[in-house]
C-alpha cells in the first residue's frame, strides 16, 4: 500500500478546495474509526490484556485504507481524533500548508510546515503573498 499519510502533490487554493468535497467524508470516516479503536483498546486493555480482536484489525485496515484514499487527494492528517489536515502548497517559493479541521466550512486558513495549528494564517494572506 505504499507509505501511509504522505502525499506528493502540491496544491493551489481553489485545487485543494475542490478537492476538499470529496476529503471531507474521508475525514469523517476517519474520525469515527478511531474513536472506535481507542475505544475498543481501552475495553481490551481494561480485560487484563485481552488478545487483539478480529473487529480491532479490521477496524484498523479500514483505517489505513480510508488514510490511503485521504492522500491520494493530496490531504495529509495531522489530528485524526479531530479531523485536522493539511494540503501542501507554495508561499513566497516554499512549502507551506493549507489548513482545514473538521466542522470549517471551507479552507480558510494556511501556515509554514513547522507552525503548526498555532501559527495559522487567514488565506487572504496567503492568496495576497503566494
Amino acid at each position: 500500500m505504499g507509505r501511509l499519510n504522505t502525499t506528493t502533490e502540491v496544491l493551489t487554493l481553489a485545487e485543494a478546495r475542490k478537492r476538499l468535497v470529496h476529503v471531507r467524508p474521508l475525514v469523517e470516516r476517519l474520525m469515527e474509526l478511531t474513536a472506535r479503536i481507542r475505544d475498543m483498546a481501552r475495553e481490551e486493555s481494561a480485560g487484563d490484556s485481552l488478545p487483539e480482536s478480529a473487529e480491532r484489525t479490521a477496524l484498523e485496515e479500514s483505517f489505513r485504507t480510508t488514510l490511503a484514499e485521504m492522500n491520494s487527494l493530496g490531504a495529509v492528517l495531522k489530528d485524526p481524533a479531530t479531523g485536522l489536515i493539511d494540503f501542501y502548497t507554495w508561499h513566497d517559493d516554499d512549502f507551506a500548508f493549507l489548513c482545514w479541521k473538521h466542522g470549517e466550512a471551507d479552507i480558510d486558513w494556511w501556515h509554514g510546515l513547522h507552525d503548526g495549528i498555532a501559527g495559522r494564517r487567514p488565506v487572504t494572506d496567503h492568496e495576497a503573498q503566494g
